[in-house]
């Protein structure tokens, strides 16, 4: 169900998703309005060459290439973390997208040479397919299930496969473009081709955009609102692309600006998921483990085979005689009475053996230099080498109920020793609370004889 406004009606987006909706949205608004704006002017004021447009071009060029790599980076360096596949399709778009870019940048005109003369149509070559690449990886994750992993020897064969399709592209693209159909005349401009081509890319980026939307109207599995702006950025830098007479003009600027935008938000989808999110969803396992530690009685124990203390939580401290930062670092001989240490030893052993282990009372000085009575439980961690071993030793203090028992076990014994005594100690307490006088409730002469 979408999140419902105080007045009962529904929002577009679901509830979990508006906490990090809110800045794509403000882009995306703000994007729909510089295209409103650009739509409205006068076409002579965008159709202008700008005489210093090789410079920025290399900037913007190169920032979005660092992006696409960066985005390509994290995902393949997380890729064993049990991310889905479609983000494995993604992180592959944006290395084919990275790498003809970076061939589209150094084939620009105005550019020294890349390998071949340099040609408007030998830039549009390398930037049309990785236009088609990106939306084609943006459609991939927004309609493909995001809860399937993709197996390591699958990865590598699909990252050899792009690899070899982007070296036959640059073969066919740097010495057989003969070959090939011409997207754009000189003199003339964009060709009917190209402009289809551009449009039928938008298509894509809209078709990505609509079902990111659509995820957006359902609980949170991913940063549908980052991949949704990016999608729609991308879509109206594509818009740009398809104004310009000229690739010096303003429109080719503002088409820059609005692909660079579209990959800053598609990095920072891809960042939310597969980097911070697990951090995240980390720290508040940790805190709610922490909270549930301090509600605990009991003290918690992280000790070494050898009974060597590696890790104390215990919201106890104040009943140990040695303060925690003491204990760190040492054994349990260093810090208990012999006999008390051998009992613990014991059940760590006798853990590392079973699993598991129990063991009975056993005495330790405090602070207060009292004695306290425990009972601890030891469970071995991990599956490590025998001596590598970790134990998680639970000590629970039972003071109150070891002096309850004992004394139950001292007055069992005085009944044993002397039941009259008993008896009779009983018999003035009922008088007592019954309220009758010495003699008006008196038992029976036989009882009577037996008391006292």
């Amino acid at each position: 169900m979408q999140k419902s406004s105080p007045g009962g009606v529904q929002t577009p987006i679901h509830g979990s998703h508006s906490p990090e909706a809110r800045i794509p949205f403000c882009v995306i608004a703000a994007g729909l309005l510089l295209m409103l704006v650009t739509s409205i002017s006068p076409a002579t004021t965008w159709t202008t060459a700008i005489s210093s447009y090789v410079t920025l071009h290399t900037l913007l060029e190169t920032l979005s290439i660092i992006l696409a790599l960066l985005v390509f980076a994290i995902i393949w360096s997380t890729r064993n973390k049990n991310l889905p596949y479609n983000l494995s399709i993604i992180a592959l778009a944006s290395l084919v997208s990275g790498i003809l870019d970076f061939s589209h940048l150094l084939s620009f005109p105005g550019m020294p040479d890349y390998i071949t003369p340099n040609t408007t149509n030998k830039t549009i070559l390398f930037w049309l397919p990785a236009r088609l690449s990106i939306s084609l990886g943006l459609l991939a994750i927004a309609f493909l299930p995001w809860h399937k992993p993709l197996d390591t020897l699958r990865s590598c064969l699909a990252l050899l496969l792009v690899l070899a399709l982007l070296f036959a592209l640059h073969i066919l693209f740097l010495w057989y473009p003969d070959i090939l159909p011409v997207f754009y005349l000189e003199g003339l401009g964009p060709v009917p081709l190209k402009r289809g081509t551009e449009y039928a890319i938008t298509g894509i980026f809209l078709l990505a955009a609509l079902g990111f939307l659509l995820h957006l109207r359902r609980p949170r599995s991913f940063n549908a609102s980052g991949f949704l702006a990016a999608s729609l950025l991308m879509a109206l830098g594509e818009v740009c692309f398809n104004l310009y007479m000229d690739i010096h003009d303003s429109y080719s600027l503002i088409g820059h600006l609005y692909k660079i935008t579209g990959y800053f938000f598609l990095f920072r989808a891809i960042f939310t998921d597969a980097v911070k999110r697990p951090y995240d969803l980390l720290e508040q396992s940790r805190s709610r483990l922490n909270l549930t530690l301090s509600a605990l009685p009991d003290m918690l124990f992280e000790m070494s085979h050898e009974g060597r203390y590696l890790h104390i939580y215990t919201p106890e401290r104040a009943i140990l005689e040695s303060p925690t930062p003491y204990l760190l670092g040492r054994t349990l001989y260093d810090v208990m009475p012999s006999e008390s240490a051998d009992t613990v030893q014991q059940a760590i052993d006798e853990a590392a053996e079973t699993g598991h282990s129990r063991t009975g009372p056993f005495s330790l000085p405090t602070a207060y230099g009292k004695t306290a009575w425990f009972e601890i439980s030891v469970a071995r961690l991990g599956n490590r080498a025998p001596k590598s071993h970790t134990f998680l030793v639970i000590s629970r203090n039972i003071t109150a109920r070891y002096l309850a028992e004992e004394s139950l076990r001292t007055l069992s014994h005085a009944v044993e020793l002397n039941p009259l005594a008993i008896a009779r100690m009983l018999h003035r307490a009922d008088q007592t609370l019954s309220g009758f006088r010495p003699g008006e409730c008196d038992p029976s002469p036989g009882l009577k004889l037996a008391i006292y």
